[in-house]
């Protein structure tokens, strides 16, 4: 009964991993927010 669960439950190694990806995708969102409104300013 407990393998599967064990399994299935991730490490701390998979979990800062998925925060590294996660904090870098919201640093590239907000580069790529911040050149929008850049653009957008530059057009007005």
């Amino acid at each position: 009964m407990l393998l599967p669960y064990k399994k299935r439950a991730p490490n701390k190694k998979t979990l800062t991993r998925m925060l590294q990806i996660l904090s870098s995708l919201l640093h590239f969102y907000a580069i790529a927010l911040q050149q929008y409104n850049v653009s957008n300013e530059k057009i007005k």
